[in-house]
């Protein structure tokens, strides 16, 4: 279980922070989304990887439908012109799921606990 925790992260690191320019730092993703539409649909394709991790760690429920929601934001924002790009860049959907997902990397989360 934390091997695949591990991966995720690194996934999430290089689709959102991976580079860094003027302080500000972004991922490929942001770089997929300036191809309209296609690099939308590979961004949130890709962010599914992050998802199927956290079906194979059996997050809870309700942390699966916050991933959902965030990859969902993700997508939708970045359909806009420019203003999706920019946007990928500060929201960082990816690394938001990789939050919800470390909450499970010791131990069974039940219930709102962390259970060992």
């Amino acid at each position: 279980m934390e091997r695949k925790i591990k991966t995720a992260k690194i996934f999430a690191k290089l689709l959102d922070s991976q580079f860094e320019v003027g302080g500000v730092k972004f991922g490929l993703d942001p770089i997929i989304d300036l191809v309209p539409w296609i690099g939308d649909v590979v961004g949130t394709l890709l962010s599914l990887f992050i998802l199927n991790t956290a079906r194979q760690v059996q997050v809870s429920k309700i942390d699966m439908l916050k991933m959902i929601l965030n990859i969902i934001i993700d997508f939708i924002v970045g359909l806009i012109p420019f203003l999706g790009v920019i946007f990928d860049v500060a929201f960082k959907a990816n690394l938001r799921n990789i939050k919800i997902l470390e909450k499970y990397s010791h131990g069974k989360f039940i219930e709102g606990k962390i259970i060992s």
